[in-house]
């Protein structure tokens, strides 16, 4: 991060207040430990791939296990909001859901003793299915206490320092893993433990973070009850509040063009161009430190335009970067430098992924705050969670039989209908976002 950067950061520090100031320090430790785990993680898919060989449906499997324990927030937000002891239920959730990465370290013996490679493939997606779990519990909760915290005239901002933190602890972590791999390709063995114990720590700075606002007294009633009010509630929103209904919808088209591809550019990357660990993280470090850059520019402009408007930014460079792709097929140009593979629109496309991940990471983590007030920040985080794992379910199925469909005719031919249907849904998306703009142009601030 440039001096300048740093300076703002402390600029915007004292001009908070000491309850928003705990909290952005909170909140920043937690990026840290977060970018950490997800710099790791980036790599993941090519180290299941290389040191596992799944085939296509386990690879889809690996990328969708992030959303698919979506749909899960919305049977949990009210009831965790009226469990007094939240503090001891996220030891609870941090422990359960992340001390399975401790298994790894057993992965050796398994290896030795020659145990099924099908069975290991298994057991590498159920350690990663109980890891994020955790998210349909954390998301929700996160993005209620810094709406209460932050207020939404400074929510975007902080957020995306927080972000941009989190963005550069994941760019040097990427560098380095992705270098680790290749001369210790089974290095993620004793990495993937350290993590699950840093994941624990990050759970307990959640745990940490605390509002009055967020803190009220509730009627006791069963689990049932709570799912059925939740359902309600849920219903209602979406019946009522247009523009956010909209919004979602817009959200759900693009999610399953982004992510019906996540595998398929896997398979993209590694059997077409043959990349290394280290080329892989390079390219996700030019990516990356795009979006470090631009993060806390989009923050702002999140701030100043209706989440609709931002979103047909988003889609438009999701769509440029599954161009850039499908140029690098046609016309597959490329050279060598230092022993490093170089293609000119696959160095494009990444260019533009970083503007895409900076614009996505704001709008999906915080862009259904500016719907509704802090204290239903949470309902509206959880009914947007619950939408994404639904898409998330159809996703990896989706993009593995059009994919599969392609390669009929070809190999190329396969990438460029996989990656051409994104783009042709990406544009469906922003046709809509248009559309509800006029027809809804006032966002609804439910109460």
């Amino acid at each position: 991060m440039r001096p300048n950067y740093m300076n703002t950061v402390v600029n915007v520090y004292s001009g908070l207040s000491k309850n928003e100031r705990k909290t952005f320090i909170l909140h920043i430790l937690y990026s840290i430990i977060d970018g950490l785990i997800l710099g790791v993680f980036s790599l993941n898919e090519f180290v299941y791939k290389k040191n596992f060989d799944p085939g296509n449906l386990k690879l889809s499997m690996l990328f969708q296990l992030s959303v698919i324990v979506l749909p899960f927030s919305i049977f949990f937000t009210n009831f965790f909001e009226k469990v007094k002891n939240k503090k001891k239920l996220l030891y609870q959730i941090g422990i359960s859901t992340r001390a399975p990465l401790l298994l790894f370290l057993f992965f050796p013996l398994l290896f030795d003793s020659g145990v099924n490679i099908g069975f290991l493939q298994d057991i590498f997606l159920v350690i990663f299915l109980l890891f994020y779990f955790a998210t349909p519990f954390t998301l929700p909760l996160i993005n209620q206490l810094l709406k209460a915290n932050y207020g939404i005239e400074k929510l975007g901002k902080l957020y995306s320092y927080s972000w941009t933190i989190n963005m550069f602890t994941q760019l040097v972590t990427i560098l380095v893993f992705g270098m680790l791999l290749d001369v210790f390709p089974n290095a993620y063995i004793y990495i993937y433990p350290v993590l699950g114990i840093l994941a624990m720590i990050s759970i307990w700075l959640i745990s940490k973070i605390k509002s009055d606002k967020v803190e009220r007294e509730y009627e006791k009633i069963s689990l049932l009850k709570s799912w059925k009010s939740t359902f309600d509630e849920t219903y209602e929103i979406l019946k009522e509040n247009k523009p956010f209904r909209d919004f979602q919808i817009g959200l759900m088209i693009y999610g399953l063009a982004f992510l019906m591809n996540l595998s398929i550019v896997t398979l993209f990357l590694n059997d077409v161009l043959n990349l290394t660990y280290s080329e892989v993280a390079g390219y996700k470090s030019i990516s990356l430190t795009l979006s470090i850059v631009t993060l806390p520019l989009f923050g702002v402009l999140l701030d100043r335009l209706d989440p609709r408007r931002f979103a047909n930014i988003s889609y438009a460079l999701a769509a440029s970067y599954f161009l850039f792709l499908i140029f690098n097929l046609i016309f597959p140009f490329n050279f060598t430098f230092s022993g490093i593979h170089i293609f000119a629109f696959t160095t494009i496309a990444y260019i533009v992924y970083g503007f895409f991940q900076s614009s996505m990471t704001i709008l999906w983590g915080i862009g259904s705050s500016y719907f509704t007030t802090s204290e239903k920040a949470g309902i509206y985080q959880s009914i947007h969670c619950t939408l994404t794992g639904i898409r998330g379910l159809a996703a990896p199925f989706v993009g593995t039989a059009i994919y599969t469909f392609g390669t009929y005719f070809n190999t190329k031919t396969g990438y460029i209908v996989s990656f051409g249907t994104s783009i042709f849904l990406l544009i469906l998306a922003m046709i809509y976002m248009k559309k509800s703009l006029k027809k809804n142009p006032q966002r609804i601030i439910q109460t």
